[in-house]
């Protein structure tokens, strides 16, 4: 009677356990829809409703997408995923899609620029936090003001004591006047 009930038991346990695996079928399925820019968009609302599994299963393939991507709408989906899921494999490729600025739209304003709500690779690299703080120091280094203000706004949106210690230790090589007072601006000396 006990080995009965044991097995009983060990019936209801297998027949009612949660389901858990994702096949590769099913991975291949969402990132096909995720590199469709028709189909994009519910790509990244499924991900990101979807379990651990899934999520890690479409992080771990996001930078080799990323990098292969031609299609800016799918990219922005990407970028967004990779900040949203904290991909620091991807933040190489997001650094060079932020640089580049290609998908930023126009007529945007300047508090929504500093924000980066319109600038994808630039949230995603907020997101992502200190493993992108080397990133910027090397962006710190151009001898490009505007590239020097992009790595500016994400450091000052990390707000991270690395992130602001980045930009303090900056400030004595910095030649623009502007970007001299953005600096005392988000990382006030103490």
């Amino acid at each position: 009677m006990k080995t009965t009930m044991s097995i009983a038991m060990l019936v209801v346990c297998v027949l009612f356990a949660p389901q858990t695996g994702i096949s590769q079928t099913d991975v291949s399925a969402i990132v096909t829809r995720l590199q469709n820019p028709a189909t994009s968009n519910d790509a990244v609302k499924e991900i990101e409703a979807g379990d651990s599994e899934i999520k890690s299963a479409i992080a771990d393939k996001l930078p080799s997408l990323m990098a292969n991507e031609k299609n800016d709408a799918v990219l922005n989906n990407e970028s967004k995923l990779a900040g949203d899921l904290k991909v620091v494999a991807s933040v190489p490729i997001l650094v060079s899609i932020f640089e580049k600025g290609d998908l930023i739209p126009t007529g945007v304003t300047m508090a929504t620029m500093w924000r980066m709500a319109n600038d994808p690779a630039g949230h995603a690299l907020v997101q992502i936090g200190d493993p992108v703080i080397p990133y910027m120091k090397r962006l710190l280094t151009s001898n490009q003001a505007e590239s020097r203000e992009k790595a500016f706004r994400v450091l000052g949106n990390i707000k991270s004591s690395a992130a602001l210690d980045a930009l303090k230790q900056h400030r004595s090589s910095e030649s623009d006047k502007r970007l001299q007072n953005v600096i005392d601006n988000l990382a006030p000396q103490s």
